[in-house]
Protein backbone atom coordinates (compact mmCIF):
# COMPACT_ATOMS: atom_id res chain seq x y z
CA UNK A 1 0.00 0.00 0.00
CA UNK A 2 1.50 3.65 -0.83
CA UNK A 3 0.55 6.69 0.61
CA UNK A 4 0.76 10.14 -0.86
CA UNK A 5 4.17 10.42 0.80
CA UNK A 6 5.69 7.93 -0.96
CA UNK A 7 5.38 9.55 -4.38
CA UNK A 8 7.82 12.24 -3.13
CA UNK A 9 10.46 9.56 -2.28
CA UNK A 10 12.99 8.49 -5.38
CA UNK A 11 13.00 4.47 -6.13
CA UNK A 12 15.05 3.07 -3.97
CA UNK A 13 15.53 5.44 -1.06
CA UNK A 14 13.36 4.68 1.95
CA UNK A 15 11.51 7.54 4.11
CA UNK A 16 12.95 8.31 7.23
CA UNK A 17 9.79 8.36 9.95
CA UNK A 18 11.74 9.31 12.79
CA UNK A 19 15.55 7.89 14.76
CA UNK A 20 16.41 6.49 17.84
CA UNK A 21 19.51 7.10 19.94
CA UNK A 22 21.75 4.72 22.36
CA UNK A 23 24.06 6.73 24.45
CA UNK A 24 26.36 5.14 26.78
CA UNK A 25 28.21 7.12 29.60
CA UNK A 26 31.64 6.24 29.26
CA UNK A 27 33.34 8.11 32.48
CA UNK A 28 31.91 11.51 33.88
CA UNK A 29 33.48 13.13 31.26
CA UNK A 30 32.93 10.64 28.21
CA UNK A 31 30.03 9.27 26.12
CA UNK A 32 29.40 7.74 22.92
CA UNK A 33 26.27 8.10 21.27
CA UNK A 34 25.12 6.23 17.85
CA UNK A 35 21.71 6.99 15.99
CA UNK A 36 19.76 5.11 13.54
CA UNK A 37 16.79 6.11 11.94
CA UNK A 38 13.35 4.35 11.90
CA UNK A 39 12.21 3.78 8.09
CA UNK A 40 8.50 3.62 6.82
CA UNK A 41 7.60 0.08 6.31
CA UNK A 42 10.33 -1.62 7.76
CA UNK A 43 9.24 -4.67 10.51
CA UNK A 44 9.70 -4.00 14.38
CA UNK A 45 12.01 -7.34 13.97
CA UNK A 46 14.42 -5.27 11.82
CA UNK A 47 14.13 -2.18 14.11
CA UNK A 48 15.01 -4.38 16.80
CA UNK A 49 17.66 -6.24 15.24
CA UNK A 50 19.60 -2.62 14.25
CA UNK A 51 19.08 -1.36 18.07
CA UNK A 52 20.58 -4.18 19.14
CA UNK A 53 23.64 -4.08 16.97
CA UNK A 54 23.98 -0.26 18.29
CA UNK A 55 24.30 -2.13 21.65
CA UNK A 56 26.28 -4.69 21.15
CA UNK A 57 28.89 -1.71 19.10
CA UNK A 58 29.03 0.51 22.45
CA UNK A 59 29.01 -2.69 24.74
CA UNK A 60 32.54 -3.01 23.11
CA UNK A 61 33.27 0.33 23.61
CA UNK A 62 32.31 -0.27 27.56
CA UNK A 63 34.22 -3.10 28.01
CA UNK A 64 37.77 -1.16 26.23
CA UNK A 65 36.94 1.54 28.73
CA UNK A 66 36.62 -0.42 31.17
CA UNK A 67 40.22 -1.98 30.28
CA UNK A 68 41.95 1.41 30.38
CA UNK A 69 40.21 2.44 33.44
CA UNK A 70 41.46 -0.74 35.12
CA UNK A 71 44.96 -0.22 33.92
CA UNK A 72 45.03 3.18 35.48
CA UNK A 73 44.06 1.79 38.56
CA UNK A 74 46.67 -1.08 38.98
CA UNK A 75 49.11 1.97 37.87
CA UNK A 76 47.77 4.18 40.97
CA UNK A 77 47.81 1.25 42.85
CA UNK A 78 51.24 0.39 42.16
CA UNK A 79 52.28 3.52 43.00
CA UNK A 80 51.07 3.26 46.30
CA UNK A 81 52.77 0.18 47.23
CA UNK A 82 55.89 1.86 45.86
CA UNK A 83 55.00 4.64 48.50
CA UNK A 84 54.26 2.51 51.21
CA UNK A 85 57.10 0.40 51.08
CA UNK A 86 59.46 3.99 51.02
CA UNK A 87 57.60 4.76 54.45
CA UNK A 88 58.08 1.46 55.75
CA UNK A 89 62.04 1.40 55.08
CA UNK A 90 62.71 3.75 58.07
CA UNK A 91 60.90 1.19 60.98
CA UNK A 92 62.13 -1.72 58.60
CA UNK A 93 65.58 -0.28 59.22
CA UNK A 94 64.97 0.02 63.36
CA UNK A 95 64.00 -3.75 62.97
CA UNK A 96 66.92 -4.64 61.83
CA UNK A 97 68.38 -2.91 64.76
CA UNK A 98 66.34 -4.64 67.64
CA UNK A 99 68.20 -7.20 69.43
CA UNK A 100 71.52 -5.29 68.49
CA UNK A 101 72.82 -3.21 71.26
CA UNK A 102 73.11 0.66 70.62
CA UNK A 103 76.49 2.12 70.54
CA UNK A 104 78.05 2.66 73.59
CA UNK A 105 76.21 -0.71 74.87
CA UNK A 106 73.12 -0.93 76.98
CA UNK A 107 69.57 -0.93 75.76
CA UNK A 108 67.95 -1.90 72.39
CA UNK A 109 66.15 -0.29 70.05
CA UNK A 110 62.56 -1.42 70.14
CA UNK A 111 59.31 0.00 67.84
CA UNK A 112 57.27 2.55 69.66
CA UNK A 113 53.29 1.16 69.64
CA UNK A 114 52.98 4.13 67.18
CA UNK A 115 55.08 2.44 64.65
CA UNK A 116 54.10 -0.87 65.66
CA UNK A 117 50.72 0.49 64.39
CA UNK A 118 52.14 2.11 61.31
CA UNK A 119 53.72 -0.73 60.24
CA UNK A 120 51.04 -3.60 60.58
CA UNK A 121 48.46 -0.76 59.11
CA UNK A 122 50.94 -0.43 55.89
CA UNK A 123 51.77 -4.06 55.33
CA UNK A 124 47.84 -4.56 55.33
CA UNK A 125 47.27 -1.74 53.08
CA UNK A 126 50.23 -2.98 50.54
CA UNK A 127 48.68 -6.77 50.72
CA UNK A 128 45.08 -5.44 50.05
CA UNK A 129 46.42 -3.30 47.12
CA UNK A 130 48.02 -6.49 45.86
CA UNK A 131 45.06 -8.36 45.98
CA UNK A 132 43.42 -5.91 43.90
CA UNK A 133 46.16 -5.80 41.41
CA UNK A 134 45.30 -9.11 41.08
CA UNK A 135 41.48 -9.02 41.08
CA UNK A 136 42.11 -6.22 38.20
CA UNK A 137 44.73 -8.77 36.47
CA UNK A 138 42.16 -11.28 35.77
CA UNK A 139 39.13 -9.04 35.07
CA UNK A 140 41.38 -7.41 32.12
CA UNK A 141 42.43 -10.78 30.92
CA UNK A 142 38.76 -11.90 30.85
CA UNK A 143 37.46 -8.93 28.77
CA UNK A 144 39.79 -8.99 26.69
CA UNK A 145 38.75 -12.12 25.95
CA UNK A 146 35.70 -10.17 25.16
CA UNK A 147 36.91 -7.92 22.78
CA UNK A 148 38.38 -10.72 20.58
CA UNK A 149 35.23 -12.73 20.23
Amino acid sequence: MTGAADKDVPEGARLITGSVQVKLLLTQTREIVATTHLYHGESVKDRNQRIDELQDALDRQAVRCDIVTKRARITQLRAGIEELMNRIGPIENKIALVGQPKEGGGKHKQLSSQEEQTLTTFRNNIHGMKKEIESLTAAIAEAEKVLVA
